[in-house]
């Protein structure tokens, strides 16, 4: 009876960027024919079932690279309000709302301190391009210190985040609109007024 000499076969797979190879342990010989054929079948199953155990493999560092991905953006413009230091902006405020990897941020625009006037509101979603943020009801960057919590708008002033109560001012309209601009795709942008300001009256020229 003719037998099949047993040779080492290497085998080539990649996990993590690592090759080695894989060889056939105490091979024995086997008689030529069916018994060959059933040895190279079960070699073939071999083969299918560590691709399959390497896909799952990185499959899970994926999904887990996804999920720490997730929990670091959400890091970044954090849910809550913002409040400009000194008192010349006590009447403004800034506020962020997130879902899904979405932002959106509302621009409360009050008179300056110590004079009255009326809220101005603009509620916008937030794009984010080539690693910048960017307001699309205005075009303005979001300039982002101290790991995202602050947020220096320039001439618009700079917004220090203070925690997620919200403001006492705020009107549940407001937060209706920050709930649909959130839930929206693409663009959104609503304007409206706020509540009125006691103060004194702006001086004229």
């Amino acid at each position: 009876m003719d037998f099949c000499t047993p040779t080492k076969k290497p085998g080539f797979y990649l996990i993590w960027g690592l090759q080695r190879n894989i060889f056939v342990k105490n091979p024995v010989s086997e008689p030529c024919g069916k018994n060959n054929f059933n040895g190279v079948l079960n070699e073939v199953k071999f083969r299918v079932l560590e691709t399959l155990i390497a896909s799952s493999i990185l499959l899970s560092i994926s999904s887990l690279s996804y999920a720490q991905s997730n929990q670091q953006d959400s890091t970044i413009l954090p849910t809550g309000t913002y409040y400009s230091q000194g008192t010349m902006f006590n009447n403004s405020r800034r506020e962020i709302a997130h879902k899904n990897n979405r932002i959106c941020i509302k621009i409360v625009k009050g008179p300056a301190n110590p004079y009255k006037g009326v809220e101005d509101i603009t509620i916008s979603s937030v794009s984010f391009q080539k690693g910048k943020f960017y307001i699309d009801a205005t075009g303005e960057e979001l300039i982002l210190e101290k790991n995202g919590k602050v947020i220096n708008s320039g001439r618009g002033g700079v917004w220090e985040y203070r925690g997620t109560s919200p403001d006492p001012r705020s009107q549940p309209i407001q937060a209706q609109k920050m709930a649909e601009c959130v839930a929206a795709q693409g663009r959104y942008v609503q304007k409206m007024q706020g509540i009125s300001i006691s103060g004194i009256d702006f001086p004229k020229h």
